[in-house]
């Protein structure tokens, strides 16, 4: 008989000693904020995996800011639930700051010594698990993760081309609590 148990004894002190939060994202507040570059929600600390619930109106951007050393690297990726959600809404990312190319296009609609990075989403998105967030899967879109070239502030922009709006989920660094 205790032969039995001795299983299930010997899982629940594994699960016992286990660190509590071991891989836990700080929640970074969102929602419908950072409409504008000038009120862009900062996020604290790029190193930090920071997880922001964002609500992004039909035709609209939403702006996050950072600031970076050299070579500091950056990692973000759009994720998008799929119940409840907009499933048409599939978010690209656009990277601002220091050091990045200027496309010719552009010019005159960015701050002297900016460039910008386009990371559209993938042409067939798949579903992960993202339980931090979700019960449920969601559909992982664009991302990026680069080493930056310059130190300064830098912009992260979220966007829909096809002026699709809706709730999505931002995760971003890599280190975590």
């Amino acid at each position: 008989m205790c032969r039995r148990w001795l299983p299930v004894a010997v899982l629940l002190v594994a699960l016992a000693l286990l660190p509590v939060g071991a891989a836990a994202h700080r929640e970074l507040p969102l929602g419908t904020a950072g409409q504008t570059r000038e009120a862009a929600v900062a996020i604290p600390d790029a190193d930090i995996a920071w997880m922001a619930l964002g609500s992004l109106p039909a035709g609209g951007t939403q702006h996050l800011s950072f600031v970076r050393p050299e070579s500091g690297r950056f990692r973000a990726r759009v994720l998008v639930g799929t119940r409840q959600a907009n499933l048409r809404l599939n978010p690209w990312l656009a990277l601002a700051g220091p050091g990045l190319p200027r496309p010719p296009e552009l010019e005159g609609l960015l701050p002297e010594g900016e460039g910008v990075l386009f990371f559209p989403p993938p042409e067939s998105r798949e579903l992960e698990a993202f339980p931090q967030a979700f019960p449920w899967p969601v559909l992982a879109g664009a991302s990026l993760e680069l080493d930056l070239p310059a130190a300064g502030p830098y912009f992260l922009l979220v966007l829909d081309p096809s002026g699709q709006g809706g709730t999505y989920l931002l995760d971003t660094g890599y280190l975590f609590d």
